[in-house]
């Protein structure tokens, strides 16, 4: 796993994510809730981003809104931490949530509350697709190829010119892109229709190069995998396109972390 702010930030009790899901409206989060945890170190990345952690070491306490969770009868979720003891590492200790009104004093929701703000794609940038990293990406993800492609999964030649031909057909058309929260950033997740029409196969988890106004693909996940990353910056599922809400039975499967999905 790659460094993780939220865990540098703070100590989390092995129960914490169980404490997250049940107290919060139901929703599917995968094997061992990793799309939640996943979800709930973005949102915290973004709130560090954006200044809105409430940290009182007078008190010794810390807070910060869940994202957009809530409860189900919609009240706003908080983490709530307490100081941790000097001799570990992270200053905080997680100590359990509070429910509705932010309990900051004198406070507000909305100050605490981040912004999703992602960029639009744009189908008028290139994407650059680098070679060298193709090869490592087809050998990195061939269990995934295999599971798409069966044994045309071992030429290299056909993938390429079939996944390169699918991504310049989707640039084109630009519909189905959606953006994710990935490598600590926003870019995009594409969906490619390799074997059958209307039928997403694997994504393209693409980066933003801001200097050469291009894309850079830099891996390919399962739909269900590249899921998290998405459902990370959406404010609630239906949001999404519709190929990219997963069945539970889909995303009850390992969910990838995004360190994992590195070139």
């Amino acid at each position: 796993m790659r460094n993780s702010a939220l865990f540098d930030f703070a100590y989390h009790t092995p129960d914490w994510l169980e404490t997250v899901d049940y107290n919060t409206k139901d929703e599917p989060w995968g094997k061992n809730r990793k799309i939640l945890e996943i979800y709930l170190r973005a949102n915290f990345e973004i709130a560090k981003q954006q200044q809105k952690i409430f940290q009182d070491n007078k008190k010794g306490v810390a807070i910060w809104r869940a994202g957009y969770l809530v409860t189900p009868t919609m009240d706003p979720v908080w983490l709530y931490y307490e100081k941790n003891e000097e001799k570990y590492r992270q200053k905080w200790q997680f100590a359990g949530i509070k429910i509705g009104d932010c309990p900051v004093d004198g406070g507000s929701a909305c100050d605490y509350t981040v912004v999703y703000s992602p960029p639009e794609f744009n189908p008028e940038w290139n994407i650059y697709i680098d070679p060298r990293g193709f090869e490592h990406i087809l050998v990195q993800n061939h269990e995934r190829l295999v599971s798409v492609f069966g044994e045309e999964a071992n030429n290299s030649h056909r993938l390429f010119r079939t996944i390169y031909g699918e991504i310049i057909l989707e640039q084109k058309e630009a519909a189905g892109v959606i953006p994710q929260w990935y490598m600590g950033g926003y870019n995009f997740l594409m969906p490619l229709c390799l074997t059958q029409p209307n039928k997403v196969d694997l994504t393209a988890a693409l980066t933003i190069d801001e200097t050469m106004k291009r894309y850079q693909l830099r891996t390919l996940l399962l739909p269900h995998y590249a899921y998290a990353n998405a459902r990370a910056i959406a404010k609630s599922r239906t949001q999404f396109a519709s190929w990219a809400i997963m069945e539970n039975t889909a995303l009850d499967t390992a969910t990838i972390d995004e360190s994992d999905a590195d070139e």
